[in-house]
This record gives C-alpha cells, sequence and structure tokens, in this order.
C-alpha cells in the first residue's frame, strides 16, 4: 500500500501523527499488508525501514502511481513484497532527487519520474 497522507487517515480512522514510521506500522498490522507512508516503510510484523532520501516534489500529482507501477513491476519479477517496496521506494526517492536538481525541487511531473527511474536503476547497476 503507498497511501498519501490523506489515505492514510481514512485508512487509520484518525488524523495522522507526527509519527510516520508508527502509522505505517499501524496500517501495515491492520491490512495485512506492506505499506509506504511518506519516508516510512513497514511490514505487517512491524519490521521498519526510512528511505531516507527524496524531494518535496515527489508530493506531485500522478508520484504515487509511478511508485505503486514500480512495486508491481518488481512482484511480477518475483520479489519478496517488502524488498519491492523498499527497493521502489529508494529508486523512486533517488529519481526525485536528481530532478529537484535537474528542475527544481517541486518543478517536475510524474512522468518525468518514470523517464528518470531508469537511469537511476543503470547507476545502481540493476
Amino acid at each position: 500500500m503507498t497511501p498519501n497522507s490523506g489515505e492514510a487517515e481514512r485508512l487509520l480512522g484518525r488524523a495522522c501523527g507526527e509519527d510516520t514510521v508508527a502509522d505505517a506500522v499501524d496500517i501495515a498490522e491492520r491490512f495485512g499488508a506492506v505499506v509506504a507512508l511518506g519516508d516510512a516503510i513497514a511490514t505487517p510484523r512491524g519490521r521498519t525501514w526510512l528511505k531516507g532520501t527524496g524531494a518535496g516534489g515527489l508530493g506531485t500529482s500522478g508520484s504515487g502511481d509511478v511508485l505503486s507501477g514500480a512495486i508491481v513491476g518488481l512482484l511480477a519479477r518475483g520479489a519478496d513484497p517488502a524488498q519491492a517496496v523498499a527497493w521502489s521506494s529508494y529508486v523512486h526517492a533517488a529519481a526525485g532527487d536528481r530532478l529537484a536538481v535537474q528542475v527544481g525541487p517541486l518543478g517536475y511531473v510524474a512522468s518525468e519520474l518514470v523517464t528518470e527511474i531508469p537511469r537511476v536503476l543503470v547507476e545502481l547497476g540493476a
């Protein structure tokens, strides 16, 4: 699951707190799914990661769809759900970081993320 903050609040039935990790764990446990919420990634068993990267421009319309597509692509190739979410979240955020430098932190659109992700993968040797 890749909810934005508004979707997360509906899933939680309450306002999101300041602890994004706790909110992600709560959603993951409630729905039995791996969750990427902001910087936090959580599994239903409470394992968590912080992606630690990603510019503010990732809040653009369609960005979450790009992330979901990357996750589904890795799942289709046989990745474990937690791995697919962690890897995709990192690559998605790294693409956002690169675009923030090239275009500006709030000046890029989702289609540019789609173009940038393969370049990030090449650099990572994936």
